[in-house]
């Protein structure tokens, strides 16, 4: 199972009236994850994450300068 599928499931038994307390045991983890989980659930449900694809990320890599080059070649 995914980070996400895992995440898809501990939102639905929590909308079946689940407690975090109960949520957190259940999966491990501390009771402040599993509120931040369902602090994103609307994210995390709305999010298709393609085959193969473990966990989802909001952290971007850090733009690279190209200090005027160009990279097609024709330098």
């Amino acid at each position: 199972m995914t980070k996400e599928e895992l995440k898809k499931e501990l939102i639905t038994k929590w909308e079946k009236d689940t407690h975090v307390s109960d949520l957190a045991i259940q999966y491990g983890m501390a009771k402040s994850t599993t509120s931040n989980i369902l602090k994103k659930r609307e994210a995390i449900k709305a999010a298709d994450v393609a085959k193969g694809v473990k966990s989802l990320t909001s952290k971007r890599l850090p733009a690279v300068e190209l200090s005027g080059k160009t990279f097609n070649g024709l330098d």
